[in-house]
């Protein structure tokens, strides 16, 4: 067994690389199962308060030191000899890729959990109908252009008009948009009669 590794701190506060570390690590890359452990010894306490730091996840902090040793495992034979930076550099990684997958886990929890849409809103404005009807009658719109605004006024999404209708959901906006700028036309030519 390889002795262990006595910590060598800067005048900075920082963790130095030591000589002691950096010949365990070239007999760990000559194949010395025994000075690898001996790094993983010395260093795991130093890349736990990192990892700590890092991800304030106490319950990942195990798993994301065991997965920083294994790429260090795994990409010894690249390592330089500034071993603490190699190692940090590792861990950082690892947080990285952590943090990355509880995004996209946390986004998919979201959408799973999302409100289901709302259903559309009946409600009593007789009047108010009457005269969007009587608009869009007046109003001289293509096919596609009556059925975006019919089912936006039915309170349907955007993104249900647009599947319904074959359309992506930027044409379906676009056609909404060409619909409300037809009808505004008609109302001010109303308005001037």
């Amino acid at each position: 067994m390889a002795p262990p590794i006595s910590l060598s701190v800067g005048h900075d506060g920082r963790i130095r690389t030591t000589p002691h570390a950096v010949a365990l690590l070239h007999r760990a890359q000559a194949g010395d199962i025994d000075a690898f452990a001996a790094l993983y010894d010395g260093y795991r306490d130093l890349l736990r308060r990192y990892v700590g730091v890092r991800v304030r996840d106490q319950h990942a902090v195990d798993d994301l030191v065991h997965d920083t040793f294994t790429d260090a495992l795994a990409s010894l034979t690249t390592a330089d000899d500034d071993v603490v930076g190699w190692l940090l550099r590792l861990a950082g990684r690892a947080c990285t890729r952590h943090s990355w997958g509880m995004r996209r886990y946390r986004r998919a929890a979201h959408e799973l959990h999302q409100a289901p849409p709302a259903t559309p809103v009946t409600r009593s404005d007789t009047p108010r109908m009457v005269l969007v009807a009587a608009l869009l009658a007046a109003a001289p719109l293509t096919l596609a252009q009556r059925q975006a605004v019919e089912l936006r006024l039915a309170g349907h999404p955007r993104d249900v008009a647009a599947t319904e209708m074959g359309r992506s959901r930027d044409a379906v906006r676009g056609l909404e948009r060409r619909a409300i700028r037809r009808i505004r036309m008609v109302i001010d030519v109303a308005g001037a009669v």
